[in-house]
């Protein structure tokens, strides 16, 4: 009995002083808000930069979910909003996440504890799983380590201060009459070229005009469509913005003009100026955005049940991810885009994967990066069937497993879905 006792009393304590930590990490999180001025308590709220204390590089979004520390180019994969202990990208949607090997990466916001941050007065970012687990940089690469208050584990947060002007256009797409769009690299490359418009302005193709300077602004990383004088060749790309006259646009009856020239695509799909004439390759026209980023994402569902969703797997194997069916749960890598001039299926989670045969296992269904081959195309017939340009056999369900590939077009139910498409 006596050694009984005290065991609890050991236990007791340690519970004791685990509270004591937890109370006082709450008390300085507490001091840390009382102690912020009215601006930075707004910054909770406002579009914010994470920067490195040392240098103030900034917190960037790049592809596949990746995240680093790049030079400040006030792209909106920079950009950051901080609601309930998150910051979330202004870009994607995404969160600030933690991985399971430590690694941060942009991740569904499902407010756990692996996407939740304090910034510390000294300016330590602490997880929301473990309060001495902080974000760290290695090679500008953000992992988490355990917290030193090292000049490797410094932040800040800086308001964005972007003008907000009506003379500035909402966000627009610039498209040709042959429904290919201008874009640019989302991340910090220089150069412009055509593609398949995307119609929410993600991949580079999203662009503000500016009516008082006459600027065209990109929406990623504010750089401005830019001529490049010193080549013969007059041709276009962005650059920083500076105003002058290489970067001033009109649009003259859908054509649009700088220098006295018209902008005019080539066959290989890069921009320059030439004397304005009559070409069909001289027309633009600015768009509104016709989808808000992530509104042409939709579930596909066995229309059997509808409850059951296709549904891509979250963890990678052999670089690919798996696509079976699913209860429904409205998280993004159940909801698929379709792209009508591609004939590609993109998911949501992932833009950079595209629903995919895998010829080599069995044709299986997988999510692969998107290269546009045949078994990366699909379409739709009059009986609820998506089949692949591949072969033209359809999407099947297995009974048994869920798991889907594709089989002979026949009349079960296991081969009919229901998807809402959009016609753009």
């Amino acid at each position: 009995m006596k050694y009984f006792t005290i065991i609890l009393a050991i236990l007791s304590s340690g519970f004791e002083l685990a509270t004591c930590f937890e109370e006082k990490a709450k008390m300085e999180t507490q001091q840390h808000v009382q102690n912020l001025s009215p601006s930075e308590k707004n910054q909770k709220k406002d579009v914010v930069f994470l920067q490195t204390e040392e240098d103030e590089q900034c917190v960037t979004v790049g592809s596949g979910n990746s995240v680093s520390i790049e030079s400040c180019y006030e792209g909106s994969n920079q950009k950051w909003v901080y609601h309930d202990e998150q910051y979330i990208n202004e870009a994607d949607g995404k969160c600030l996440g933690v991985r399971d090997d430590g690694i941060i990466v942009a991740t569904t916001c499902q407010g756990l504890s692996n996407t939740k941050w304090t910034l510390k007065s000294n300016g330590s970012l602490v997880t929301g799983y473990h309060k001495n687990v902080c974000m760290n940089i290695n090679n500008n690469v953000l992992n988490t380590y355990w917290c030193n208050g090292g000049i490797d584990q410094q932040f800040k947060t800086v308001l964005d201060e972007s003008p907000d002007s009506s003379s500035i256009s909402s966000s627009i797409i610039i498209r040709t009459d042959d429904t290919l769009c201008i874009k640019m690299s989302v991340k910090t490359g220089n150069d412009v070229t055509l593609d398949t418009c995307t119609f929410d302005g993600s991949d580079g193709q999203g662009w503000f005009y500016d009516k008082d300077t006459k600027t065209i602004q990109n929406k990623n990383n504010g750089k401005c469509l830019d001529v490049n004088e010193s080549d013969p060749n007059k041709s276009i790309g962005v650059w920083p913005c500076h105003g002058r006259n290489n970067q001033k646009w009109l649009d003259d009856s859908n054509r649009l003009t700088s220098l006295g020239k018209c902008m005019q695509w080539n066959w290989n799909g890069d921009l320059s100026l030439k004397n304005c004439g009559g070409s069909y390759r001289q027309r633009f026209v600015f768009l509104e955005f016709l989808l808000s980023p992530g509104e042409g994402y939709k579930p596909i569902r066995l229309s059997s049940n509808g409850s059951r969703c296709v549904d891509m797997a979250t963890t990678k194997n052999n670089e690919k991810y798996n696509v079976s069916i699913k209860p429904c749960n409205g998280a993004r890598n159940q909801n698929w885009f379709f792209n009508t001039q591609k004939k590609t299926m993109v998911n949501q989670e992932n833009e950079a994967y595209c629903l995919d045969v895998d010829i080599e296992d069995g044709y299986n269904l997988i999510t692969w990066e998107c290269h546009e081959r045949e078994n990366q195309q699909w379409g739709f017939d009059n009986f609820n069937r998506i089949y692949s340009k591949l072969n033209k056999n359809c999407m099947s369900m297995s009974w048994r497993s869920g798991n889907l590939g594709l089989a002979a077009c026949h009349s079960g139910y296991n081969q009919e879905f229901s998807y809402q498409r959009l016609t753009l």
